[in-house]
């Protein structure tokens, strides 16, 4: 079984950043880049850089590698933060993505995103993004609400599982689900070349991805 750690060592050289780390960090000696600061339960302590995914104020070509676990599904633009994350790494820097596979946690009863949704996000971003709210309320609530979960809700983050305006302000929402699959067109419409895949790790319902940025000769 692949460790996260390994992928780490094999490719997260050099200086790099980790993006939405959370209270889960991986590289806590590289650039912390997180939006949501002691905002939720999830969310990070601290960050060097706060920032949102799609716009990080670092400059082109000044990173080695980025290195992201459980964040690109919470943004709602993804291919706009993959676009950023490839506009700060260095030309045959890598983008090191650990995700989650929809059918191994609570998103199992959704549909994969397709790289066509992703597309329209992209090209027409919009911020709050509340487009994703009927989908996302029948995958993941098809059969309704229970009291307990509403209470488990209510306990850890203050609003209810249906509040998808506290959700979207607070980032505690899935936008999109996906496989390895869907990650790797994701990653090759940014001409980014894929150096390693796989659908199983050591964190059991992750997959892993990594991208490389086009070396300029």
């Amino acid at each position: 079984m692949t460790s996260i750690n390994e992928i780490i060592s094999a490719y997260c050289l050099g200086k790099g950043a980790e993006i939405g780390g959370g209270g889960n960090r991986y590289l806590p000696k590289a650039i912390q880049i997180d939006k949501f600061i002691k905002d939720n339960p999830d969310s990070s302590t601290y960050a060097d850089i706060q920032a949102d995914a799609c716009s990080i104020p670092l400059d082109n070509n000044s990173l080695d590698f980025i290195f992201s676990a459980h964040c690109l599904e919470h943004i709602s633009n993804p291919i706009g933060a993959l676009v950023e994350w490839k506009r700060i790494n260095r030309d045959g820097g890598y983008v090191v993505l650990v995700l989650p596979h929809y059918k191994r946690m609570f998103d199992r009863d959704r549909k994969t995103t397709t790289l066509a949704h992703c597309i329209a996000d992209y090209q027409n971003p919009v911020d709050p993004d509340y487009s994703h709210n009927e989908e996302i309320t029948q995958g993941w609530y098809s059969k309704g609400v229970t009291e307990e979960e509403i209470q488990i809700w209510e306990k850890s983050y203050g609003f209810g599982p249906l509040n998808f305006e506290a959700r979207v302000k607070h980032g505690v929402i899935h936008y999109h689900v996906w496989t390895q699959n869907e990650i790797v067109e994701l990653m090759q419409y940014i001409n980014m070349n894929i150096v390693y895949v796989n659908e199983y790790c050591d964190r059991p319902d992750s997959f892993i991805v990594v991208g490389r940025k086009e070396r300029k000769e």
